[in-house]
């Protein structure tokens, strides 16, 4: 959605979530329960890493803070 936080932070669709604040990611599940420990931990953000495939085939890593309010 062009509209949200992540999508203007630069997260793409496509792009695979690897970890989510000190979570590494397998499923949706471990998206949400990150998010819901930093949001319980009284954390104003939360730091994502994402891969995205490059033009030349390599992926490429970048991290990506997303507010939490």
């Amino acid at each position: 959605d062009p509209a949200s936080q992540a999508y203007e932070r630069g997260i793409r669709p496509g792009d695979v979530l690897v970890k989510v604040g000190g979570t590494e990611v397998k499923s949706v599940d471990d998206v949400t329960a990150a998010v819901d420990a930093a949001q319980q931990a009284g954390e104003g953000f939360v730091i994502v890493r994402v891969q995205r495939a490059g033009p030349d085939g390599q992926a490429a890593t970048m991290t990506v803070d997303l507010s939490l309010a």
